[in-house]
């Protein structure tokens, strides 16, 4: 993972404890200024690390999961969310609260019965305090729905 500066220099930031890591990684900032990077690695979990405010990156820490996925993460007001396929092909959530700098721990969402999409989520903050994401369908066809 390599991550570029304001002056345009580019400096890696390492992988969880030099694992493999899988499909596209997500980024978020959080309300305190934090931006908050998430991957999936070779044994289908998902890791985060964090840059502070000040510019100085934390340890990779492990969120745990099964996921088939890339994760996404989507900022919305204090919290984090990260979004998954997980390995029965659900929709997992986990959230970060950047006030008591704490994570949830993941949780399946019911929108989205088992295998009703494929790949990963794109995602915005919609004005109303709720996530839009986007995903293929089955068929192909890019969907949009609010969580």
């Amino acid at each position: 993972m390599w991550t570029r500066d304001a002056s345009g220099s580019w400096s890696s930031i390492g992988a969880p404890e030099n694992r493999p890591t899988y499909g596209r990684p997500s980024a978020a900032a959080d309300s305190a200024g934090r931006i908050h990077v998430a991957v999936r690695t070779a044994d289908d979990s998902v890791w985060e690390r964090v840059r502070s405010s000040s510019g100085t990156w934390s340890a990779w820490q492990k969120l745990g999961g099964t996921v088939g996925g890339s994760p996404t993460l989507v900022t919305v007001g204090s919290n984090v969310y990260a979004f998954a396929q997980g390995s029965d092909y659900t929709t997992w959530q986990n959230s970060y609260n950047a006030d008591s700098n704490t994570w949830s721990g993941w949780s399946r969402r019911t929108e989205f019965p088992s295998g009703s999409y494929l790949g990963a989520f794109g995602g915005a903050a919609a004005a109303d305090g709720h996530v839009l994401v986007a995903y293929r369908g089955l068929n192909g066809v890019v969907r949009q729905t609010v969580l």
